[in-house]
């Protein structure tokens, strides 16, 4: 269970001693200490602590970055050397990478898919037309101020073509058209319903996907 926050930092006394001492003193000497778990305080900067690991006295000089942590995160109790010969990995000779699969798509094409959204295909179908042949922009403001529930994944997935465009083929964004937005089937949802005399109900709930496929003006896609 982690520590109350109102109970404040966890230190030792006999360091909090220790440290104002060395602070008094003219010249720091290191302080050694087996207390691991206590929490490293802003005017403990600038002071060594020998902090046991178990088997020897780690040296852990105090800075800023350090306040909050507990000493014994800066003295590890294993040091890893190496695997044995057995256990190593493959060499980069050894190893055979994946063929680069070639892009699908012109130079000025981006795309995205989201799948898996609960609509009618009709109710997606209609957005997808009103958008189709808009600029990105002004698809984006159309289906920012729609009134309908469907709009939002509509617009994810706009942006996020947008996002491939511009990050993955360095793409003007200004000049980008929604060319294709199409709607497809996915997964289907089966449940059944009993009734009277060992009947059953088929209920099955379709899963919808929308593609949106951006290109840039002058012959050029996303």
């Amino acid at each position: 269970m982690a520590r109350s926050s109102w109970k404040g930092p966890f230190v030792d006394g006999y360091i909090m001693k220790k440290a104002e001492v060395a602070r008094a003193a003219s010249r720091h000497q290191a302080i050694k200490t087996w207390s691991r778990r206590s929490t490293i305080l802003p005017q403990f900067v600038g002071l060594t602590f020998q902090v046991h690991n178990g088997n020897k006295f780690i040296p852990v000089n105090i800075s800023e970055e350090m306040v909050g942590h507990k000493l014994g995160e800066f003295a590890p109790t294993r040091t890893f050397r190496a695997h044995s010969a057995s256990d190593k990995k493959a060499t980069k000779a050894e190893v055979v990478s994946k063929p680069v699969r070639k892009r699908s798509l012109a130079d000025n094409e981006a795309k995205a898919i989201t799948r898996s959204i609960r609509i009618s295909p009709r109710k997606l179908n209609e957005l997808a037309t009103i958008i189709r042949g808009m600029t990105a922009s002004k698809a984006l403001a159309e289906l920012t101020f729609s009134r309908r529930r469907i709009a939002k994944d509509v617009k994810k997935t706009l942006e996020s073509a947008i996002a491939n465009a511009e990050n993955n083929h360095d793409l003007d964004i200004n000049n980008l058209v929604v060319a294709e937005a199409w709607v497809g089937k996915n997964l289907v949802m089966k449940r059944f319903m009993p009734g009277a005399r060992g009947r059953v109900g088929k209920i099955e709930k379709f899963f919808q996907r929308v593609s949106g496929d951006g290109r840039m003006h002058h012959h050029q896609q996303i």
